[in-house]
């Protein structure tokens, strides 16, 4: 029997400038996703800027991201510089699934 394990994450869309090709929202929190795992946003470490991949394929990257320093809330974002032939896709995305501001 073969077991396959996916690591994915959802991004909080909190708004897009489609003129200026911007994304920002949140890539985590810590709440307990659906196979029960918690990132702790506090224990995440990085560098600033970080190219944004196309399905986590380092061959693909789409754009650049820059994080904002973690809080215990979560790691919020700003994805610039995204590829033209993939904002479309991910604006009209992010139309349906923008969240509400706070």
């Amino acid at each position: 029997m073969t077991v396959t394990r996916r690591a994915y994450s959802y991004l909080h869309i909190k708004a897009v400038n489609e003129e200026k090709r911007i994304i920002r929202g949140v890539a985590t929190t810590p709440a307990v996703d659906r196979v029960g795992d918690v990132v702790e946003p506090m224990g995440v470490k990085f560098q600033n800027p970080m190219p944004f991949l196309w399905q986590h394929d380092a061959g693909k990257p789409i754009g650049t991201v820059k994080f904002d320093e973690p809080t215990e809330d979560g790691i919020t974002f700003e994805f610039i510089d995204c590829a033209a032939m993939f904002f479309d896709d991910i604006a009209h995305f992010a139309e349906v699934v923008v969240d509400e501001p706070d």
